[in-house]
């Protein structure tokens, strides 16, 4: 029982990290326009991240935070997120770099 206690945030753990380099891996090949540091702090926000993280440090192999930070990766990778900053964008009047938003 212990065991498969331990796995399961193991194996959420795991893809959490996985979401997060790839998150990374888009935006080290240039530096990010504003219209995605806006975009990306609302989502970061929305998720339920920024919560978590007021306060005292969060607990970040809790159940919660796995669900929260998984939440923020699937909203980051999502065309609504792209869609989002594209929006910002026009409203900001900046150009984007439809490439890397799509």
């Amino acid at each position: 029982m212990k065991a498969s206690i331990l796995i399961v945030p193991a194996v959420l753990l795991a893809g959490l990290v996985q979401s997060a380099m790839a998150v990374d891996d888009a935006y080290a090949e240039r530096p990010l326009s504003r219209a995605e540091v806006i975009a990306d702090l609302q989502i970061w926000r929305e998720s339920g991240m920024a919560a978590l993280h007021q306060g005292d440090e969060p607990a970040l192999f809790s159940p919660r935070y796995a669900e929260v930070s998984a939440r923020y990766a699937a909203m980051h990778a999502s065309p609504a997120f792209a869609a989002l900053v594209r929006r910002i964008a026009a409203q900001r009047g900046e150009a984007v770099n439809v490439a890397t938003t799509e």
